[in-house]
């Protein structure tokens, strides 16, 4: 018996429909290494299709020998896939079943309809018989993957009898698993803290403008942070490019950005260039209100964001700017958070990512708390505080009650002096006797936050509190609370 290599081609399904438009050569399961694709997760493979090799090709070694004119049965199995058409729609641009050359005569014999997951093949080899090595040339339409939470597997299992090939689950004479397709996200979202610090409003202005050293083209305009959405490495539709954008989000609107912080002094909050000179995202003014304080901002997102990532798109317009107004006080230690809605393209889900921190708002000046004040009989409560700059210091101490009791108890509030305001002279003190101190309508209780129009390093204060009975004295520090955020990225 004459045994000789050769190449065996079978036509298992239609390959009239191709969406890629990539260049692949023929998916080779016998190769070192297995050219498994990695695609983007939010494309929706159960609805669009993605194709096996070079227009569905697939190859194979034969894996059991035949005799003159035996028969073997292959079966081609796919696990969490399905074709997306069946051989009902042959012949193919491969030609119909070839019986010549290759083999004597192959046939489909069962499987591989429209959505089905095998198809199976018997082979009757040539009178000079086949070889163990001799290639397996297969053609299948595209695959509708039914879930990107696992794998794409392409199984080849070569039986006696067709019953055998039929059920699948005997052990057989050969096989082979590849994993053909694995997925993984193709979209990713980072958002960054300004790098040259959080946008910092200005003592000298009442904190009613930003430092210039925030990358603000105007005064009363502070960058807080950028927003890049882009992509992975993860491959389109095609198997062959990385997603693009445009894969995955609408061309029609790229979705919306909620930006939620304090915006009470804000005349407008938007998208624009490093330098917040212009807003290439559109500029929306914060007119959400709750109690008075505006608390959000919703921001449409260029349709351009749909080809590009959003870094590189109308000039960079990654960057999230906070206009103030101007004529209100820019409140102290305020994160700015966003909440992206992504609109997806047809062949596509995309994700609603979490939330995150954009940027900080914070004063040059200092802020120092006596975290809890009384004004109880027998007792002499004061407040000083120090400047040891060259330079004047404004104050202003905001009072707010504390409860009657601990836990519980009748609402308390200040009834006088619930704001202590006045200048602390350069080197100098200000002593601020417990006669200035407010009052309360219930218990005597409450804290104090003083905002102080002086560097950080140079002002101090303490809370005294003095027996009259004893004399003795205690002293506590005023605390310092940090400004510090944290840089979100996702």
């Amino acid at each position: 018996m004459k045994i000789y290599s050769k190449s065996i081609r079978l036509v298992a399904l239609a390959a009239t429909v191709v969406v890629t438009g990539g260049a692949f050569a023929a998916f080779n399961m016998d190769a070192t290494t297995a050219a498994t694709i990695t695609y983007a997760s939010e494309l929706k493979f159960l609805t669009d299709t993605m194709t096996l090799g070079d227009g569905g090709k697939v190859n194979t070694q034969l894996g059991a020998g035949m005799s003159g004119s035996q028969s073997r049965f292959i079966r081609l199995q796919l696990t969490n896939a399905a074709f997306s058409s069946s051989a009902a729609s042959a012949p193919t641009t491969a030609g119909s079943l070839p019986n010549t050359g290759a083999f004597a005569t192959a046939q489909q014999v069962v499987g591989g309809g429209t959505g089905d997951t095998f198809v199976v093949y018997q082979l009757t080899a040539q009178a000079s018989g086949q070889r163990v090595e001799d290639v397996v040339t297969m053609y299948v339409p595209p695959l509708k993957s039914i879930s990107t939470a696992s794998d794409v597997v392409v199984n080849y299992k070569v039986y006696s009898s067709a019953e055998l090939a039929a059920e699948g689950t005997s052990t057989p004479l050969y096989t082979k698993s590849v994993s053909y397709a694995k997925f993984a996200t193709g979209m990713k979202v980072t958002a960054t803290g300004n790098t040259a610090g959080d946008a910092q409003a200005t003592v000298v202005s009442q904190y009613k403008s930003f430092a210039a050293n925030t990358a603000a083209s105007s005064a009363n305009t502070g960058l807080l942070g950028t927003l890049w959405i882009s992509t992975t490495d993860a491959k389109g539709r095609d198997g062959s490019t990385a997603v693009t954008l445009g894969e995955l989000l609408s061309g029609s609107t790229a979705g919306t950005l909620l930006v939620s912080g304090d915006f009470s002094a804000a005349s407008s909050v938007f998208l624009g260039t490093s330098t917040c000179g212009s807003a290439n995202a559109g500029v929306f003014t914060a007119s959400s209100a709750t109690v008075g304080v505006k608390q959000s901002a919703t921001i449409t997102l260029p349709t351009s964001l749909a080809s590009a990532p959003y870094g590189s798109v109308a000039a960079s317009a990654g960057y999230l700017c906070y206009k103030a107004d101007g004529t209100t006080a820019i409140p102290r230690a305020t994160a700015i958070t966003g909440q992206l809605t992504l609109a997806a393209s047809s062949s596509a889900t995309v994700a609603t990512p979490a939330a995150v921190t954009l940027g900080n708002v914070t004063r040059d000046g200092t802020t120092l708390q006596a975290p809890f004040v009384q004004t109880t009989a027998g007792w002499v409560p004061r407040i000083v505080l120090t400047n040891t700059g060259t330079s004047a210091a404004s104050y202003t101490g905001t009072v707010t009650a504390g409860p009657s009791n601990v836990i519980g108890g009748t609402a308390n509030a200040v009834a006088t002096n619930a704001s202590l305001s006045g200048s602390i002279p350069a080197g100098g003190q200000v002593i601020i006797e417990g006669t200035a101190f407010p009052t309360f309508t219930q218990s005597p209780r409450g804290f104090i936050v003083f905002d102080i129009g002086g560097v950080n390093s140079v002002v101090n204060g303490v809370y005294q509190l003095v027996n009259g009975t004893t004399g003795s004295i205690t002293n506590i520090n005023l605390a310092r609370p940090s400004n510090a955020y944290g840089t979100a990225i996702q």
